[in-house]
């Protein structure tokens, strides 16, 4: 449930002030639970108050998407290293950034170009790819399949799924006549399901097979 705040101070409603808080109210309550009265509850004003600062609901959800992607890495931080080491820093910082914030992945599915910072990500990871000598096409899909199986992955484990011990209750109560491959493996498959190294190992997965088709480098 949505707790009302105290009333916020004259003057210091601000666009980022209204994004930290929308992003707060829809990881706590889900995307739907934003409106204009709601989050203006939550911030202690009066609705009409934050039109002095967005203009509509769908801006505000574009600022609170871009508040929760603020911190995500331009491709300038390693650029000296392994290409792959980069693709792993872009893509481990987008990731936790999903998991910090769930409503992400549904702001982010509903309209994936919108904002600065999820286009600003795609760019350093697009021009990783190229300089790494990957062909457009090859670079593209490369790009979307890292970019799928991040949203993929923090959706599956998403604060609002059954918790863990349901999850392996669930597999343990498989009947071993008609599963027996998964009620062999209940336990590490119930523990790799809910382990927060799992993302990393899909990842590494990842990775190791764009390494393994990578342009080879002519000698200088």
């Amino acid at each position: 449930m949505t707790q009302r705040r105290a009333r916020a101070p004259r003057h210091t409603l601000d666009r980022s002030a209204i994004a930290a808080t929308a992003l707060e109210l829809m990881d706590a309550d889900g995307v739907p639970a934003l409106t204009i009265r709601s989050l203006a509850a939550r911030l202690g004003v009066a609705p009409m108050a934050l039109y002095n600062h967005v203009r509509t609901k769908e801006e505000i959800l574009d600022a609170a998407r871009e508040y929760g992607l603020a911190r995500l890495p331009d491709g300038a931080t390693g650029a000296t290293g392994n290409w792959w080491d980069r693709i792993r820093e872009i893509n481990l910082a987008f990731h936790r950034a999903l998991r910090e914030h769930p409503s992400l992945v549904t702001l982010l599915v509903a309209r994936p170009l919108a904002g600065q910072a999820p286009t600003g990500a795609a760019e350093a990871q697009l021009r990783v790819l190229v300089d790494a000598g990957f062909t457009p096409e090859v670079a593209s899909r490369a790009h979307l399949t890292l970019l799928h199986y991040a949203i993929g992955s923090a959706a599956w484990t998403s604060p609002r799924v059954e918790p863990p011990a349901v999850g392996r209750a669930v597999l343990e109560r498989l009947p071993a006549d008609r599963y027996p491959t998964l009620a062999a493996l209940a336990e590490p498959l119930a523990a790799a399901s809910y382990d927060d190294k799992q993302y990393a190992y899909g990842l590494d997965l990842l990775l190791d097979s764009l390494r393994a088709t990578a342009p080879k480098r002519r000698p200088a």
